[in-house]
């Protein structure tokens, strides 16, 4: 700036304006900033200069704001970097390049755009700015994607072990219910006896049975270790109040009997036994 100020002889502020005037008249007149083709009396008219246009060029030149060039004369330095993105969409657009031989940029079009154009002009992208093919005519193919491996399937997760929610000693056991991590629950006979005290319509054996196999029927169904004992007594509740308490009298008074689990003999046998056979002492199904 200095030096274009001390070649035309004039302060900062009018070689300011001088080349914003250039910048706005190659941007109108040249946009591929070829400003050479205009003669340097239309410049300096542009320019609104009154002293002798040879001496602006000179100047201009001399201070390297303008290059001179074989094909356009004159051209505006690295115009191709500085100049405004609409005409780099202008020149895009219409196949043209700058008069030093850059391609415009092509940032602010959308990427469909941008392939169009290359394909249509015959345009490559290298390292980030568009160049001619050697052919001038067809772009060059794409690069094929590299694919990326498959990745290996994750091993299927071996099946945990059986193992008992509870433990409860073999002489209290009166039975299993299956969980939903593959456990079973140890029913003891004490959980029979409270479940027949708050439930005396409905034979909680019988009930206990229906619910294990709903159970092993609805697998993704199946309750947790905490949330088993209230399923149960819902399953109980729902039985006693959808006509398991319809008998009465000794209908009732045999249930309560049947349900005990605590006594011996016909009226109370151990509902293990009654579901899943004899089993030997410390062995569960």
């Amino acid at each position: 700036m200095k030096r274009l100020c001390q070649l035309l002889g004039v302060q900062q502020y009018i070689a300011v304006g001088i080349l914003e005037s250039l910048w706005h008249l190659t941007a109108k007149e040249a946009p591929q900033g070829d400003i050479g083709k205009l003669p340097d009396e239309d410049i300096a008219l542009g320019l609104d200069w009154d002293g002798e246009p040879s001496k602006l060029i000179d100047s201009l030149t001399q201070a390297r704001w303008l290059d001179k060039a074989k094909s356009a004369r004159l051209i505006v330095h690295d115009w191709h970097l500085h100049c405004e993105d609409t005409i780099d969409v202008r020149l895009a657009r219409n196949g043209q390049a700058y008069a030093n031989g850059n391609l415009p940029r092509m940032n602010k079009l959308n990427k469909d755009e941008r392939a169009h154009l290359c394909q249509k002009f015959g345009w490559v992208e290298y390292n980030g700015a568009f160049v001619r093919t050697k052919s001038h005519k067809k772009a060059l193919p794409l690069p094929i994607p590299t694919p990326l491996p498959k990745p290996e399937p994750k091993p299927r997760p071996e099946p945990l072990p059986k193992t008992l929610a509870r433990s409860v000693p073999p002489d209290e056991l009166a039975g299993t219910l299956p969980l939903a991590n593959g456990s079973d629950f140890q029913v003891s006979k004490s959980d029979v006896d409270r479940w027949a005290q708050a439930f005396p319509g409905v034979s909680v054996k019988q009930e206990l049975k229906k619910f294990k196999a709903w159970c092993e029927d609805n697998p993704t169904r199946k309750k947790t270790a905490k949330g088993i004992k209230s399923a149960v007594f819902r399953w109980l509740d729902k039985a006693q109040n959808h006509g398991g308490g319809n008998g009465t009298g000794e209908q009732n008074k045999k249930r309560t009997e049947g349900n005990a689990c605590t006594e011996s003999g016909e009226d109370g046998p151990d509902l293990y036994a009654a579901l899943y056979g004899p089993v030997e002492q410390g062995k569960l199904n």
